[in-house]
């Protein structure tokens, strides 16, 4: 009876392996992460802006558990899930960073559907139909147009990015300037909070990252209901050959 069970049991986890693979889920909202941005790579420019801007490589790696106290995360586990950040940008100037650096951080998807409420701007409507997701795709695009050695352009291009974050709430003096491209593909930039929340000021310096590919194994969005639809059919599957090997062992 138990070795059936176990093998029940064997059959379903296989299944779901297969559908989900031996993932480190995050869920849709971000994650948490252990941080390391490198020291600043003078190519793109030292003190960028001028004003503190940088760009540096580095690595973000997946946390699991942990407890989250004022807007940190203590008691946690590192995963294996490491995503190799080749730029970070500074998104942010009105806190500071020493490089390079480790730290714990809260980790946002910018996407159309990314949910930013865990960085500095979370669900800010900066002016009627802008909102902190298109600001922060919009510093993306700006960010992704730096290149090595041209000082002038990088350091104009910062200050846009600087000039797009630094109104309300942050600033109120400070008029949304409407820099860079909302339509850009920000699927790989993550924005880079610590600690986690609305407005933090006296933290990390918030950081946008880019990476080049996904961990083997880490699923950025939890599965969809759609996906235990596709799932059901295999698992009703399962638990019929179960009762027929069941019925065929009562039988003999």
């Amino acid at each position: 009876m138990l070795t059936n069970l176990f093998r029940r049991t064997a059959l379903f986890a296989g299944l779901a392996a297969a559908t989900f693979g031996t993932a480190t889920v995050a869920s849709a909202q971000g994650f948490w992460a252990q941080v390391f941005v490198g020291a600043q790579n003078a190519s793109y420019g030292t003190n960028i802006g001028p004003g503190g801007g940088f760009v540096s490589p580095g690595t973000i790696t997946v946390l699991s558990g942990g407890t989250e106290v004022a807007g940190l995360l203590t008691n946690f586990t590192v995963t294996t899930s490491v995503f190799t950040i080749d730029k970070f940008f500074c998104t942010d100037r009105i806190n500071n960073i020493t490089l390079p650096s480790t730290y714990v951080a809260w980790i946002s998807y910018i996407s159309t559907s990314g949910d930013m409420l865990g960085t500095r701007l979370g669900s800010t409507v900066l002016e009627p139909g802008v909102t902190a997701n298109q600001v922060y795709t919009q510093n993306a695009s700006l960010a992704g147009q730096m290149q090595i050695n041209a000082f002038a352009s990088n350091n104009a291009l910062q200050l846009s990015m600087w000039a797009n974050v630094e109104s309300a709430p942050l600033n109120p003096a400070v008029t949304y300037t409407n820099n860079g491209d909302a339509s850009f593909n920000a699927n790989n930039w993550f924005v880079v909070t610590s600690p986690k929340g609305v407005g933090q000021v006296g933290g990390k310096q918030e950081l946008l990252a880019h990476f080049t590919s996904t961990p083997p194994g880490f699923q950025i969005m939890v599965p969809e209901p759609g996906t235990f639809a596709l799932l059901a059919p295999s698992l009703l599957a399962v638990g019929f050959m179960a009762r027929r090997r069941r019925s065929a062992q009562m039988a003999s």
